[in-house]
Parts: structure tokens; C-alpha cells; sequence
């Protein structure tokens, strides 16, 4: 008999007329809530593989984010932020090896390196209790160290995502993302160097964005060393300063945002159109930028395949040589019949 007015947050229409149930505040005591109830749907029908092959789920170890980055909807919400405690995280990912056999997990907190004190407890919790887990997560290339990323590798992550958006400190200073390239290129050797695979996000068609800007974003990203990279167009959301800055320019465009039009580009989409462009480029344009970024980044990583087992001259040459039809088909055979075992470990696929 719960009227709908007692459940605070919730809004509903009442005699044609919708009655605000205003703001629900945020559950702060996180170690209160119950573990996701996985037993209630079908996990081999919700796939997701470690590098590896081994399955994967997905742990949240906290809620928000402090940051307020120009394109980032999770603002709206407020920037509050609440943690599960290093022992709550550590029982549940017990729970779940127990239950399913899963030993591969992905943190898919906002940013998983916010409070680095926290992150050192839960990693001393990994390393001295020998929990055989493998872990990938996301994170700022400003919240790490060379011994933090080494402590990381050991206590069992194997994969961090950065969000690095620009290759252009202007285009990226517009972001409110408070970091700079320089960061990026520690945080990405950091993390090659500690073993740990990288993988960059980047946006494209940003405020300021131009050809130039992009093209020095392509060519940032193809010069380190990630393991992947990601490129999106930007998407203007309500309530973000990214949607903002394009209402204060375009003010008649609100009106004609289709939402379910959105595009979120990923590494295997063939085609790639903006959903409303902010940048000083067409359509078309922009467009055809994100496709050149993917292919440029592919070829770069392969690049440096050939540089790593040949040597710099003779990886380049040799990389070239392989681009050719027939000595491409040829090659492709010797690695698959493990002629060359050293060219195919170099991109290791251990674990999450």
C-alpha cells in the first residue's frame, strides 16, 4: 500500500499530471548493498573473454567521479563519490571464483586509480592473500606511478584504459581534463614497462578540433606504444559543457537532436557517421578522419611488431616487404605453422 509520493527520487504522473518525487541522495555505506544477483540470468549468454579466452565479469568497487570533463555525461549526476571497502571488493570477487569459476575480472569503476591509498590496500589484499585473479581497469594517466603500475602488474592487472581524448594540448585543454601529452607518454610507457597492456580512448571532432588538430591526434596515437586504441566522434550530451558550448553557437539545434541516432565508434565498425558535429569540419569529413585514425593506428602497431623482432631499419623494411600480396600470404602461413614463435609473443595474452 506504499503511496508512490513516500519513495523519494521517483516521479510519476498522477491524474494526467507528473508529480516530481525530487532527488534521491546517493547510498554512501556501499559495503551495505548485496552482490549483483548473477544467479538470476544466464552468463553464457552475456559473453565477455579475457585476451586470453577465459571468461570475464565485471566488478564495481565504487560509484562517481570528481572530474568534470567537457563531454562527459556522468557529471550531470553530480560529482560525488562513495567506495567499497579493500575486504567488501576482495569477498566478492572470492564469491564469485567459488560460485563460477571466474578468475578474470574487469573493474568498471569511472576510474579506478582515484584514491591511490584505497588502490594500495586492495592491491597489498591481492599480493598477500596470493589470489590468482587477473584484472583489467580504467584509469587517468595522472593517477599513476612507475611503482604503483609495477605493484599493479603483481597483484594481477593486466590491462588499463586510459581516457586521453586529443593528440592537440589546445583541443585537450578544452576538455577540462587537466592533463597534458607529456603525462600521456609516461603514463603509456609506465604501463608497458610494468608488463601491463595500455589501451587509448580518443575523441575526434572536439571543440577547436580541425583537420590539423585531428591529424596530430592520429599521429599521437599511432606513436605510442598502446596495446589499443579507440576512436570516437564527439557526442554532444544534455547538461554536459560540451552541449552547452554547441546550444550557446547553434541554439536551434536542441530541437533537432535525434538521441537515438547516437554513434559510439568502435574497432570494428566499417562505417562511422557524426550524430551532431562540434567541430570546424563537415560531416564527410570528420567521418572519414576517424576511419583514417583507426587504420593508422593498426598500422603503426604492426609497425612496431616488425621493429621489435628485426631492429629498427630492418623492421621498417621488413614490414614494408610484408604489406606486398604474396609475401604477406607467405608470412601469415610461417607464423600460423609457429615458424616464428618470438614475432607472436610480443603482444602477450595473459589474463584480463
Amino acid at each position: 500500500d506504499t503511496r508512490w509520493g513516500e519513495i523519494s527520487g521517483l516521479w510519476y504522473k498522477e491524474d494526467g499530471k507528473v508529480v516530481p518525487g525530487g532527488s534521491r541522495k546517493p547510498i554512501e555505506d556501499l559495503d551495505s548493498l548485496p552482490y549483483p544477483s548473477r544467479h538470476l540470468y544466464d552468463l553464457s549468454k552475456y559473453p565477455l573473454y579475457a585476451p586470453n579466452g577465459e571468461p570475464m565479469l565485471t566488478i564495481l568497487s565504487s560509484r562517481g567521479c570528481p572530474y568534470a570533463c567537457s563531454f562527459c555525461f556522468k557529471g550531470i549526476v553530480g560529482r560525488s563519490y562513495h567506495q567499497r571497502s579493500p575486504e567488501n571488493i576482495v569477498a566478492e570477487l572470492k564469491e564469485v571464483y567459488a560460485t563460477y569459476g571466474i578468475r578474470n575480472f574487469y573493474f568498471i569503476d569511472d576510474l579506478f586509480t582515484i584514491d591511490v591509498k584505497r588502490l594500495e590496500v586492495i592491491l597489498d589484499h591481492f599480493i598477500d592473500q596470493r589470489l590468482d585473479y587477473r584484472w583489467r581497469c580504467l584509469a587517468r594517466v595522472d593517477r599513476v606511478t612507475p611503482e604503483l603500475l609495477k605493484k599493479m602488474y603483481k597483484a594481477g592487472c593486466r590491462q588499463i584504459h586510459y581516457g586521453i581524448e586529443s593528440g592537440n594540448q589546445e583541443v585537450l585543454k578544452r576538455t577540462a581534463k587537466h592533463i597534458d601529452l607529456q603525462q600521456v607518454r609516461d603514463a603509456v610507457k609506465w604501463t608497458e614497462d610494468a608488463g601491463i597492456r595500455s589501451k587509448g580512448y580518443f575523441i575526434l571532432g572536439l571543440p577547436g578540433d580541425n583537420e590539423e588538430t585531428m591529424q596530430e591526434t592520429i599521429e599521437f596515437a599511432a606513436s605510442l606504444e598502446l596495446t589499443e586504441a579507440m576512436f570516437s566522434i564527439a557526442t554532444p550530451f544534455p547538461g554536459t559543457k560540451l552541449w552547452d558550448e554547441l546550444i550557446l553557437k547553434n541554439p536551434g539545434m536542441a530541437y533537432d537532436a535525434d538521441f537515438t541516432k547516437t554513434y559510439y565508434y568502435n574497432n570494428y565498425a566499417a562505417e562511422i557517421a557524426p550524430f551532431m558535429n562540434v567541430s570546424e569540419i563537415g560531416d564527410e569529413a570528420l567521418s572519414g578522419m576517424a576511419l583514417t585514425a583507426r587504420e593508422r593506428f593498426q598500422e603503426a602497431r604492426e609497425q612496431r611488431k616488425f621493429v621489435k623482432y628485426f631492429g629498427e631499419d630492418w623492421g621498417r623494411r621488413a614490414y614494408k616487404v610484408s604489406k606486398v600480396g604474396p609475401v604477406n600470404s607467405v608470412a601469415k602461413a610461417a607464423l600460423d605453422a609457429g615458424l616464428f614463435p618470438k614475432f607472436r609473443k610480443l603482444q602477450p595474452r595473459e589474463g584480463a
